[in-house]
């Protein structure tokens, strides 16, 4: 028994240490006052023992909802992780373009959809449409070339077994 409770006492403080070192690599100072600049934070999701929960948080001064977007960068390297809650739409497009540019080349900001294409340019992206026409993308060269940007794409394979439902408010 005390062979555990020696064990938890190193654990412990093994773990302050390496919070310790991470907060000092990080150099965010601001983060302290914190706690009234926030107007809700939320954790979702059941508890689970191989992830941690999502944390939900809606800032009450935009300065430093700024402030801990761009020092994101710090947590790089880390499981630590800050995005934007985007709409489903945008959220499904921001998968389709992870998984066509890459996590480094896609990104969000303030709700807007950015890509970097080929070239170096960036594209701000609102439709999967729109996605699908930015050079380097994977089905860029046969969607532009067979199908207008105007004009959905029905995949034949796929078939619709319901209507889907409207809510009445």
């Amino acid at each position: 028994m005390e062979s555990i409770k020696q064990t938890l006492d190193d654990l412990t403080q093994v773990f302050n240490t390496k919070m310790n070192e991470f907060q000092k690599e990080l150099k965010v100072e601001f983060l302290t006052p914190m706690n009234c600049s926030l107007i809700c934070r939320h954790k979702l999701g059941c508890p689970n023992k191989d992830k941690p929960r999502v944390i939900l948080i809606k800032f009450r001064d935009l300065t430093l909802r700024n402030q801990v977007w761009s020092s994101k960068i710090n947590f790089k390297g880390s499981d630590v992780t800050i995005s934007e809650f985007l709409t489903k739409k945008r959220h499904k497009i921001v998968l389709a373009a992870h998984q066509r540019f890459g996590v480094t080349k896609c990104w969000t900001r303030n709700g807007v959809i950015i890509v970097l294409g080929d070239d170096g340019s960036k594209h701000r992206v609102s439709a999967m449409s729109e996605l699908n026409l930015i050079p380097g993308s994977i089905s860029s060269d046969i969607e532009a070339s067979n199908v207008s940007p105007n004009v959905e794409v029905v995949n034949p394979s796929k078939v619709i077994t319901r209507m889907k439902r409207t809510m009445k408010k």
